[in-house]
């Protein structure tokens, strides 16, 4: 399979970096806007913003923002994955469940495929040696924010 390139950019980066600007900048308007929480809107979407244009120019700052960030989000599927197929006698809907959070796992697989992918590496000139240290870093961030997040909801 060959990866098609935009310049020496891959195709993918400009793609991830629109997708990623556009569809996180619409879920942020939609989670928050009734929310008392606007000035978390306008920072997340600043830094969604800025960081989407930084990895379209080639940042290595924003891989791992985006990296770190998608960690996250497929760690937290795979919980309330584990949470659906744990408690799925309860949950009335339970097929949409498994198709929200089996379709985000999918989704944001991809994703992390391609973040590892030997083109992006190459692009943003990261050794290839480090790829596993890359791995288990993003690992402890994400497994530290999802802790982060259960233990933060029990006290609010």
């Amino acid at each position: 399979m060959r990866i098609s390139f935009v310049g020496k950019r891959p195709a993918g980066i400009s793609a991830l970096a629109f997708l990623y600007v556009f569809f996180l900048t619409i879920s942020l308007i939609s989670k928050f806007s009734h929310s008392t929480y606007s000035w978390l809107i306008i920072v997340l979407f600043l830094i969604v913003a800025v960081t989407g244009i930084a990895l379209y120019k080639g940042k290595k700052w924003a891989w791992w923002v985006i990296g770190a960030l998608t960690m996250f989000t497929f760690i937290r599927n795979v919980y309330f994955l584990y949470l659906a197929f744990s408690y799925a006698e309860s949950i009335p809907d339970i097929g949409v469940v498994y198709l929200e959070y089996g379709g985000k796992f999918i989704f944001q697989s991809i994703i992390l495929l391609f973040l590892f992918s030997k083109p992006v590496a190459q692009f943003l000139d990261f050794k290839n040696s480090d790829t596993f240290q890359r791995l288990l870093f993003l690992l402890a961030i994400g497994f530290t924010s999802v802790l982060f997040l259960l233990f933060f909801d029990r006290f609010f």
